[in-house]
């Protein structure tokens, strides 16, 4: 699924161990619950996703689009580079809202600190 148009697609606890999503588009998806493990997530666009919950275990995440509000609270197996990662980007997009969930990206990653 390289290079996937999933924008707004419901993912919930979907299945995707071992996918190579790579460079997909994944603004306003809802993956709650999903399990990505062992995906290669190179160059996603999460902005505005719904990615609480899910399981991170052995992904390959070294580069994205865009994060701007997207929530990645309660993520089971972050691996602390990917936490760095999302630390990184820009306070605009750390600071954007998710209507959905009602918090901000930055809120959600905090959430997230061990």
């Amino acid at each position: 699924m390289l290079g996937a148009y999933l924008g707004g697609a419901d993912l919930t606890g979907a299945d995707l161990r071992g996918a190579k999503l790579s460079q997909a588009d994944l603004r306003q998806a809802h993956l709650t619950g999903a399990d990505l493990s062992g995906a290669r997530l190179n160059g996603v666009n999460w902005a505005g996703a719904d990615v609480r919950g899910v399981n991170w275990e052995d992904v390959t995440l070294e580069t994205l689009e865009d994060l701007a509000g997207a929530d990645f609270g309660e993520a089971q197996n972050l691996a602390p580079a990917v936490r760095d990662l999302w630390w990184r980007q820009e306070a605009i997009a750390l600071d954007t809202w998710n209507p959905l969930t009602r918090r901000t990206t930055r809120e959600s990653i905090l959430g997230n600190q061990s």
